[in-house]
């Protein structure tokens, strides 16, 4: 395989992280593509299986070693996400029950949702966040 795919695949990982919410899991990957793309320079005459295979030990060896560092270090020095998000004034986009999710609108992408109360809130309702399980927001109706 040509060294350049490698740093190209590396690279489009390491965009996608980026841009995707997610819990800086895709990363590493994009760094192991990058590594293999460098090794594959250098020695050019490692078979497609073997660089497979290290592209995978080394995306996750460094996953497992480095994640929660890092996770750590950027929630510290930017603060977390979920104090900036709750608080904020979201629109329902899929009407939301106390038995079934729905979705919101946080600054124009959609994410699922949720409420704590026996309170439904139908399609087009303004409310506010109170909390976030992983992906998913748990929201109050304005008028409480």
């Amino acid at each position: 395989m040509i060294w350049w795919i490698w740093v190209v695949l590396g690279l489009a990982l390491l965009i996608s992280e980026i841009l995707t919410p997610g819990g800086f899991f895709i990363f590493f990957f994009g760094i192991g593509g990058i590594f293999i793309g460098l090794i594959v320079y250098f020695f050019p005459n490692i078979t497609l299986t073997n660089q497979i295979f290290l592209f995978s030990i080394f995306s996750i060896i460094s996953l497992l070693i480095f994640r929660k560092p890092l996770q750590h270090l950027f929630q510290n020095r930017f603060g977390g996400v979920e104090e900036e998000i709750i608080g904020s004034e979201v629109v329902v986009i899929k009407a939301i029950s106390p038995r079934q999710s729905g979705l919101v609108e946080f600054r124009g992408s959609p994410w699922k949702a949720v409420v704590d109360t026996n309170e439904s809130l139908p399609k087009g309702i303004n409310c506010r966040v109170t909390k976030i399980c992983k992906l998913t927001f748990t929201v109050e109706s304005l008028k409480n």
